[in-house]
Order: C-alpha cells, then structure tokens, then sequence
C-alpha cells in the first residue's frame, strides 16, 4: 500500500490490535508506547533514542531550511545523536556529521530549487509556528493535533488543493524507513527500535529511488516542494560517494550492528 507524505507517523509494533489506539506524546517523559486507555499492546517497544533521532533529524533540516523531512535528515539525526552503534559505524567508514550535512547540502541543492520553508518564512513575519504547536499539543495532546490536521485535510472542500499547512509541520517523507525500523523490530521480537534498526529503514529506503512508496498526493506533495520524485535517493548519493555500496551491504550492516549490539565480534 503507497505510503502518503502527510503528517507524523508514530514508531509502533507492527501489528497492534486493532481495537488499540498507540500514541506517544513529544516532549513527555514517556518512552513507551502504550494505548489511549492506559493498557499496554500485546508487545512494549521502547523508542526514546529513536525520538531523540527523530528530535535531531528535524533540528538538521531546519539548520539546512529544507521544506519537509526526509530519510537524509534521519541519518543526519543518527550522527548528530553520536552516542549509538550506527552512528560509530558510519564513523567508521568515514563519514561524520559535518560531512554528511556539507554533502546532503550540496546533493539536494544540485537537485534543482527547493520551494521555501513556510515554518521559517513565517518566522521572518514573527509568527513561531513550531511554538504555537507546542502549545496546542501541550493543551489538546499530540494526537489530538494530529487527528485536528488530518481530518481538515480530508474535508472534501479541501482535497486537491496543493497548499500544506505549516500547523501540521513539514512534508514528511519517513514514513517508510520509520515502519521499516518497526517491523525489523517486531519480527525480531525485540522490545526497542533502536538507532540500528532506524538506520537500516533508511539504508533499505535508499536502495530505491526518491519517492518510492508514495501514493498519488504524496508524489504530488514531494513535487510541490521541488523534488525529483524517481531520482536517485540523496542518502544513495551521500553513501556512495564515501565507497558504501547501499544496495550490497544494507543486510550485512544491519547484522553488524545487532552483533557489535548483543556483544559478538
């Protein structure tokens, strides 16, 4: 099933009861998935350095000024992190956090013209949107935001149209390599989506081209904003040009990384 570009999607077990409604809230102390009643899903999954990730991911594109969040962003927030086993692996293989972002830059800019960030050029007028989310979400809760967005997007006066509303944040273009993580997680029975399973969706993600997966709006959306939807992955471009063949060595260094995790050589 395509995946849309709309809002955030939440790390969760990939196969939740359906009866359950999984949420976490951004900015809580709260680490673990659990349903809207309290109850917790048939398997707990811990995620808080995926969040933080995820945290730093959105601090990296808004330091590039790009408008929406994609897979390179994800792995700038692995680097950034620094205190995990994939960070120390792209380390490794030479390839750092300024690295990455001068080479990110410089790939999505020869790409052509990105439309301009609303979030930041609404700043510009005083408007702090990302503020003004956060208290909302403090006040209703994130799901409730969530669910406020994405029923007004769904409003049949609404579909179609081309504009993104800056409220709902950037265009998200995750949601792929985020299930991925999920998923490796939840076959492998393992009770945390850590760094290592989130660098793996993305390095799976990026054996494909750009936009892969996307339904017919969220292609629409990623050309809205001046992608090439069907060009090459810039994580493919960013890896390659530092000698990692992404479409060869993606399952080799997922198990790397759970060996090096678990304790084997």
């Amino acid at each position: 099933m395509p995946l849309d570009s709309g809002s955030d999607t939440d790390f969760r077990h990939p196969h939740p009861p359906k009866s359950e409604a999984l949420s976490h809230h951004r900015g809580t102390p709260q680490d673990k998935i659990t349903t809207a009643r309290g109850e917790q899903p048939r398997l707990e999954i811990t995620v808080t350095a995926v969040l933080e990730i995820r945290r730093l991911a959105e601090v990296e594109r808004d330091r590039l000024g790009h408008p929406y969040l994609g897979d390179e962003h994800l792995l700038l927030g692995v680097l950034a992190h620094a205190a995990n086993p994939a960070a120390a692996m792209l380390n490794e293989r030479g390839l750092d956090l300024p690295t990455a972002r001068a080479e990110i830059a410089r790939i999505v800019a020869e790409s052509g013209p990105l439309a301009r960030d609303d979030t930041a050029l609404l700043r510009e007028f005083g408007v702090d949107v990302a503020r003004m989310r956060r208290q909302l979400e403090a006040t209703f809760g994130t799901l409730a935001v969530h669910d406020a967005a994405r029923r007004v997007r769904l409003r049949p006066w609404w579909r179609g149209r081309s504009q993104h509303n800056p409220l709902c944040g950037p265009l998200y273009l995750i949601k792929r390599a985020q299930l991925i993580a999920c998923t490796t997680a939840g076959t492998r029975g393992e009770t945390e989506i850590r760094p290592e399973h989130l660098l793996y969706g993305v390095l799976r993600v990026a054996r494909d081209p750009l936009g892969s997966g996307l339904g017919r709006r969220g292609r629409r959306d990623a050309s809205r904003v001046g992608l090439r939807v069907g060009a090459a992955h810039p994580v493919r471009l960013l890896l390659t040009g530092q000698g990692i063949d992404v479409d060869r060595r993606s399952e080799d260094l997922l198990g790397d990384l759970i060996g090096r995790r678990e304790g084997h050589p």
